[in-house]
Protein backbone atom coordinates (compact mmCIF):
# COMPACT_ATOMS: atom_id res chain seq x y z
CA UNK A 1 0.00 0.00 0.00
CA UNK A 2 2.79 2.33 0.75
CA UNK A 3 2.00 6.25 0.57
CA UNK A 4 -1.85 4.85 -1.00
CA UNK A 5 -2.40 3.55 2.16
CA UNK A 6 -4.78 6.27 3.16
CA UNK A 7 -6.72 5.96 0.23
CA UNK A 8 -6.84 2.36 0.81
CA UNK A 9 -7.95 2.78 4.68
CA UNK A 10 -9.16 6.41 4.64
CA UNK A 11 -8.24 9.45 7.36
CA UNK A 12 -10.61 9.15 9.79
CA UNK A 13 -11.64 6.58 12.58
CA UNK A 14 -15.19 6.94 13.90
CA UNK A 15 -17.95 5.04 15.81
CA UNK A 16 -21.23 4.30 15.85
CA UNK A 17 -24.16 1.82 15.49
CA UNK A 18 -25.57 0.01 13.07
CA UNK A 19 -29.62 -1.39 13.03
CA UNK A 20 -31.02 -3.78 10.70
CA UNK A 21 -32.45 -1.61 8.70
CA UNK A 22 -29.13 -0.27 7.53
CA UNK A 23 -28.55 -3.56 5.84
CA UNK A 24 -27.20 -7.59 6.03
CA UNK A 25 -24.57 -7.74 8.65
CA UNK A 26 -22.04 -11.26 8.37
CA UNK A 27 -21.21 -13.21 11.79
CA UNK A 28 -18.27 -11.44 13.42
CA UNK A 29 -14.76 -12.88 13.36
CA UNK A 30 -12.47 -13.79 16.08
CA UNK A 31 -10.97 -10.12 15.64
CA UNK A 32 -14.55 -8.44 15.94
CA UNK A 33 -14.25 -7.91 12.17
CA UNK A 34 -17.84 -8.22 9.85
CA UNK A 35 -19.14 -7.69 6.83
CA UNK A 36 -21.78 -5.07 5.76
CA UNK A 37 -24.02 -4.68 2.89
CA UNK A 38 -25.74 -1.54 2.84
CA UNK A 39 -29.65 -0.87 2.23
CA UNK A 40 -30.52 1.75 -0.59
CA UNK A 41 -31.86 3.79 2.62
CA UNK A 42 -29.00 3.41 5.04
CA UNK A 43 -27.57 6.70 5.93
CA UNK A 44 -24.82 6.87 8.37
CA UNK A 45 -24.01 10.29 8.36
CA UNK A 46 -26.46 10.23 11.60
CA UNK A 47 -25.29 7.25 13.30
CA UNK A 48 -21.47 7.99 13.07
CA UNK A 49 -19.13 10.20 14.89
CA UNK A 50 -15.38 10.61 13.77
CA UNK A 51 -13.57 10.02 17.21
CA UNK A 52 -9.56 10.52 15.67
CA UNK A 53 -8.22 11.49 12.45
CA UNK A 54 -4.83 9.91 11.75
Amino acid sequence: MGSNISKALGTQIAEGSLSEEDGVNGEMERLGHFSHHSSSSASYVEKFTIIQKM
